[in-house]
């Protein structure tokens, strides 16, 4: 059967995190499936997460039950205070927002995200609008990195930096002795909320009083103990309140019940490692002014409790994904947890079946973990490889060069794991001969070892990170052609870097201010130095849906549905097809012939 895509108009590309990755549309109506979230008069803590927009059919999709906020609601639940969780996307946001209006639900708590800021953004304005009296926090990586989040006058209430149970769980007893206090008439809420905080010099807590900044007291991160503590708490005690099935219903909508289902969470967080493109390694030293983010995770014991705890509760679940930032960054640990679950599988605690997946570096693979792995039931392992150019791998600041990567992913393949590896093909030092070089290998990988890769466009100058430098963008003066990547796009220099980037401005209505507006300044992705590849960067986004269809023919394949690998090879088939137009040079033909034949086999 000949290869075909359908229309290409059902083929979408999302920049989110500067991906270019294209996306599958399909027919769900996800977001009116499920029952609406039990808002009521007795919720006193209303969480959103980030809006990533609508869904697609994508592969790259595993259900994300937002862990960060679930094990913060399931901390305020052990607390006694009622929690609720809205996942925007899936969950009905307006009839959400009407419950809350209708029984002015005293904090709403905001994850907001810098793929999303626009959109975040309009939400929290909306939570603003139609419930006046609520107390907004936000909280995560954006808000506390970013500083563009600190200067909403009046839109927020609050920013909580770094961990949020227990910030959230002291705002929200505060609160709850506002609502019964007999000073409230007459009394500035967020000032009285200040001076109690002030009383135990609550940390971690930005206060604003209107557009002012009222209370601030630096975090501090929780102890090892209290981070066994919460996350026992949330994946073994209150698993029942997991959006777990809610996701898993969604798989299957989206893929037609044909996706295994997989259950993830987060055994460890952050990362010490400093890629230039991370904020996980930036978050906390930044925050405690550090030169190395202190990482915390759970003891192996812990990780192998609630590994059987998703057993024996979940037994549609065929796959458990752990999904730490670096899950073999420490080789005792990850050996001693594989050992762990090796002893489970044989005393039948856990399902002979059940299958795990995780990350790592190239730097963290070696014989003894590949064996443990392999013993464990891991059946993938993903790899951040990220390029096969040491010129770019340099400035990504990796620990690995190519020959480590390449070394990793031929010792995993020869231990019988199969792999899946991350690619950034375009970094603001690519040059034509990096991104052959790169590319040709990644299409050897996905042909001689069966890589699951996948490919990401641009990169994304995250708060915190080198790219974003101190945060300060101007428009400059826009090429004679624009990339037309973005509605309304706009082009930024930084004061403090040397790159240029695209993106939009972001134009809200101030709070309390008799409707004045506001522009942020919001670059989403970083532009390429090199004349020839940002023009092939650029272009290769906009004709990615019909690069995917030549390819698609080319390798005469049934494209119903569009598998990960074919994604990557569409990415460099595009670029390929564009360096062949703009240099004329034969490698690029040779290059697509790479793809065409990767697919084939």
């Amino acid at each position: 059967m000949d290869g075909n895509l359908g229309d290409t108009d059902a083929l979408t590309i999302s920049l989110n995190m500067g991906g270019g990755i294209l996306r599958q549309k399909f027919d769900g109506v996800a977001k009116n499936i499920f029952s609406p979230v039990d808002i009521n008069a007795e919720t006193e803590v209303v969480l959103f997460t980030p809006d990533n927009g609508e869904l697609a059919r994508d592969e790259f999709f595993i259900p994300n039950v937002n862990n960060g906020l679930f094990r913060i609601s399931a901390f305020l639940r052990s607390k006694g205070i009622s929690s609720e969780i809205v996942n925007i996307g899936v969950d009905n946001f307006e009839t959400s927002l009407a419950a809350i209006a209708k029984h002015e639900t005293p904090i709403l708590g905001v994850s907001p995200y810098y793929n999303c800021m626009q959109a975040d953004i309009a939400n929290i304005s909306r939570m603003r609008e139609v419930s006046p009296n609520s107390f907004i926090v936000i909280g995560g990586f954006e808000a506390s990195l970013n500083e563009q989040w600190q200067n909403l006058e009046g839109l927020i209430d609050a920013i909580i930096l770094g961990e949020g149970e227990q910030p959230m769980l002291a705002l929200a007893q505060i609160l709850k002795e506002w609502e019964v206090s007999s000073l409230k008439v007459g009394e500035n809420k967020n000032k009285w909320v200040a001076n109690k905080l002030a009383e135990t010099n609550e940390p971690g807590i930005m206060l604003y009083d209107g557009v002012d900044l009222c209370y601030h007291q630096p975090m501090e991160r929780i102890s090892t103990e209290f981070y066994q503590e919460v996350n026992l708490s949330a994946f073994v005690d209150q698993l029942s309140h997991s959006p777990f099935r809610k996701f898993h219903e969604l798989s299957n909508i989206i893929f037609d019940g044909e996706k295994p289902s997989y259950f993830r969470f987060v055994s460890g967080d952050h990362c010490p490692l400093h890629c230039t493109f991370c904020q996980s390694s930036v978050l906390y030293s930044t925050l405690l002014d550090k030169k190395a983010t202190p990482v915390k995770h759970l003891s192996p014991e812990n990780t192998v409790r609630i590994i059987k705890r998703v057993n024996d509760y979940y037994p549609e679940v065929s796959h458990i994904y752990i999904d730490d930032e670096n899950f073999l960054l420490y080789k005792r640990r990850a050996i001693e947890i594989c050992d762990l679950l090796c002893e489970a599988r044989k005393k039948r605690e856990i399902r002979d079946n059940l299958r795990f997946l995780c990350r790592g570096t190239a730097r963290s693979v070696n014989p003894e973990i590949c064996v443990a792995l392999y013993n464990a039931n891991f059946e993938i392992i993903s790899i951040g490889s990220e390029s096969y150019s040491d010129l770019e791998l340099k400035f990504m600041n990796k620990t690995a060069d190519s020959d480590c990567n390449i070394g990793a992913i031929e010792m995993l393949f020869n231990h019988g794991l199969e792999i899946a590896e991350n690619y950034i093909l375009y970094s603001p030092v690519t040059t034509p001969d990096s991104f052959f070089e790169s590319t040709s290998r990644i299409c050897h990988n996905i042909f001689s070892y069966n890589v699951d890769g996948a490919a990401g466009g641009f990169m994304t100058p995250l708060a915190g990170t080198p790219l974003w430098g101190k945060g300060e963008f101007y428009v400059c003066e826009e090429p004679s052609k624009k990339a037309n990547l973005f509605p309304d796009e706009v082009y930024f220099k930084s004061t403090s870097t040397p790159y240029t980037y695209l993106g939009t401005n972001i134009s809200y209505k101030l709070d309390r201010s008799n409707g004045r507006i506001k522009t942020l300044h919001h670059p989403e992705i970083v532009l390429l130095n090199d004349p020839v590849m940002h023009a092939v960067s650029v272009d290769a986004v906009l004709t990615m849906p019909e690069a995917a269809q030549k390819l698609a023919k080319a390798a005469n394949l049934d494209m119903s549905r569009i598998p990960r690998p074919f994604i990557t090879l569409s990415n460099i088939y595009a670029g390929a097809l564009l360096a062949q137009k703009y240099t004329g040079e034969v490698r690029w033909k040779n290059l697509q012939e790479m793809c065409v034949d990767t697919l084939k086999v």
